[in-house]
């Protein structure tokens, strides 16, 4: 990625920062005009890693020993979806690379999250709660109290174990995030209850690699017989849980 390309997507992160809390719902929907006419608006529920980026990612993998889970806007729009995740890898020599995921809508037949298969706490949180709930209830999902101060949360960091697992991941074919919703964190108001899942798809393996992770933070599901999807919830929001870098 160039440099141009570089700092403005350091922008778009800037705008998530700054933008007013109680308009970030707006971000996430786009009108959409259905076939007899009816006009609704829609609501985001994937990201993805375009392939160009995926080859790039690929290329940095072995180096990578952070990862960080960027928010961003873009200039609202209401025939789009104006919020996207960015991923920050930080490689070993201190580089930092930026890789934008693009917002999709995806429909229950055409999504791997609505699978049967798919482990029960992520179809809770990725399909039933960031579908259902209300879109004035989606702003606070954003937002902690901390000491009587309500603190917007401006990215995730991808724990260290998992971070070491993705170093070792083989043919990753894709890269995609579901956004998800923890309810006994919403409920508390004193927690960020926004919660990314990542999802990989790569080369199945034969390691266990459920051994090295707390048992909800990673879970996997063949997929197409030689590949499997990784699932990844286990990540920390910052703030409140650490300042702003």
């Amino acid at each position: 990625m160039n440099q141009t390309s570089k700092q403005e997507l350091k922008k778009n992160i800037k705008k998530w920062k700054e933008a007013d809390i109680q308009t970030l719902s707006k971000h996430f929907h786009r009108l959409n005009t259905l076939a007899k006419g009816d006009i609704h608006f829609e609501r985001v529920n994937k990201f993805v890693m375009q392939e160009d980026d995926i080859v790039r990612f690929r290329e940095y993998q072995a180096t990578i020993k952070g990862i960080k889970i960027h928010l961003a806007l873009q200039k609202n729009n209401k025939k789009k979806f104006t919020f996207f995740p960015i991923l920050e890898a930080i490689l070993d020599s201190g580089q930092e690379e930026y890789f934008k995921l693009i917002p999709k809508k995806n429909t229950t037949e055409n999504s791997r999250a609505y699978s049967a298969i798919v482990p029960g706490i992520f179809k809770e949180m990725i399909v039933k709660n960031w579908e259902e709930i209300e879109n004035h209830l989606l702003d606070d999902l954003f937002i902690a109290e901390t000491n009587k101060e309500l603190k917007r949360v401006h990215y995730f960091v991808i724990d260290q174990a998992i971070v070491s697992l993705i170093n070792k991941f083989e043919d990753i074919e894709a890269i995609t995030l579901y956004p998800g919703v923890d309810m006994n964190k919403f409920n508390t108001k004193q927690m960020i209850s926004f919660t990314p899942v990542l999802g990989i798809l790569h080369k199945k393996s034969t390691e266990t690699l459920q051994m090295f992770i707390p048992s909800h933070g990673l879970l996997e599901f063949e997929n197409e017989g030689e590949k499997e999807e990784i699932f990844i919830e286990y990540s920390r929001p910052c703030p409140p849980t650490c300042e702003d870098q």
